[in-house]
């Protein structure tokens, strides 16, 4: 059962889904992220809507946590600042989640 929060972001995400080029295909995505994190669950509703494959890993398991640390969740970030959403793509890293900021993070146009 999806619980109305969920429901609202996946509707959020498909409504602020713009048009994509069938030729440009993201891959390689990779997505830290906790299950209890809403933030978390709007980058997922935004790969999703954007039909952006991505691998998950959550921070709360330990090979969630030592990806993350593997990954670079934690190089040279003070503790305090170690947030998720943490996405890498092609040698780029976004922590947080904006549509807007995604959008420029994959390219695409507004």
């Amino acid at each position: 059962m999806r619980t109305p929060t969920a429901i609202a972001l996946l509707i959020v995400a498909a409504l602020l889904a713009g048009p994509g080029s069938a030729g440009e295909r993201v891959s390689g995505v990779t997505l830290f992220m906790a299950p209890w994190c809403s933030y978390c669950m709007g980058a997922k509703a935004y790969l999703a809507a954007h039909d952006i494959p991505y691998r998950e890993f959550d921070v709360d398991t330990p090979s969630g946590q030592k990806a993350f640390e593997e990954t670079g969740g934690t190089r040279g970030v003070p503790a305090g600042k170690r947030g998720i959403p943490f996405l890498v793509w092609q040698g780029k890293e976004i922590r947080g989640f904006t549509a807007s900021r995604y959008d420029a993070f994959f390219g695409r146009a507004d």
